[in-house]
């Protein structure tokens, strides 16, 4: 089994700035689209997308604007359709680096991003300071790759998924590089499956910033700690960015870290146990 520490939402390049901490609440802001139209815009997005996008970016990104609502793990974020799962597109090199990471059917990407705390008087503002936290996750169930316009027509909810519009299905610089990692209909952790969804947003989020440190320093487990004989993450093969007290530099660039938890299964999943128990 794998963990992808995955990247998402906004941060300072995509959509200038974190997304919000609103009450304790992890609210991950899609970014704008950039490559292809989507057929969704923050304003179309239940729970206040357009106001918050518009105040936090001080009016740069517009609620009219069209976002890429990917990974599309919240749901009650739009009306869904009968059969709804979450869904996560990937393409270019970024699907080659998973693929080659040997990610598959029954893998777990934890999403993670870049959140601040946020207060409103006249309108949404920034306090406090960013940190990265995770806030979502997907196990995966079937993978669409590529994504063809026959297969996603089998499942009928994925046509407001943006890797499910014709013009990336269709562009022929990804060529087969496009896929969609389709969420299991339950969370299956050391082997039980429970009664959680295969993809969902955590009810408050775990911190992965070390306390008093930047936000790209997180507190590592140790079953992921190649100085405590932790199992790594791509990305992350340089000793100078692990210590022996627990932290690790993370990289940026960089969307996807894998984690092959085999070693070190038992404490890992012990971990992800413990992450759901606690958060969820």
């Amino acid at each position: 089994m794998r963990v992808i520490f995955s990247r998402k939402g906004f941060d300072s390049k995509a959509g200038g700035c974190p997304s919000p901490i609103i009450d304790g609440r992890l609210v991950s802001l899609p970014i704008p689209t950039e490559r292809y139209p989507s057929c969704k815009r923050y304003c179309d997005m239940n729970g206040g997308y357009g106001e918050l996008v518009s105040e936090l970016t001080r009016g740069r990104i517009a609620a009219t604007e069209f976002c890429h609502l990917d990974p599309d793990i919240y749901c009650d974020v739009l009306d869904r359709k009968p059969g709804w799962r979450g869904a996560f597109g990937q393409s270019g090199g970024q699907l080659s680096h998973l693929e080659n990471a040997g990610v598959t059917i029954g893998d777990l990407f934890l999403f993670f991003g870049m959140f601040q705390p946020v207060e409103r008087d006249f309108a949404w503002r920034f306090c406090g300071k960013p940190q990265h936290w995770i806030f979502g996750w997907l196990q995966v169930g079937d993978i669409l790759r590529p994504a063809r316009v026959e297969d996603t027509a089998s499942y009928a909810w994925l046509s407001d998924h943006p890797h499910a519009q014709a013009a990336w299905i269709s562009d022929p610089k990804l060529g087969s590089l496009n896929a969609i990692y389709i969420a299991a209909e339950s969370l299956t952790v050391s082997g039980v499956r429970s009664s959680k969804s295969g993809s969902g947003v955590f009810r408050q989020g775990h911190r992965l910033t070390a306390e008093g440190k930047t936000a790209s320093i997180w507190t590592a487990p140790a079953w992921l700690n190649p100085k405590l004989d932790g199992v790594g993450m791509t990305y992350h093969g340089k000793d100078n960015r692990w210590s022996a007290e627990g932290l690790v530099s993370t990289t940026a660039p960089g969307q996807d870290f894998v984690a092959d938890i085999e070693p070190k299964r038992q404490e890992a999943e012990q971990w992800l146990a413990n992450l759901f128990n606690q958060y969820n």
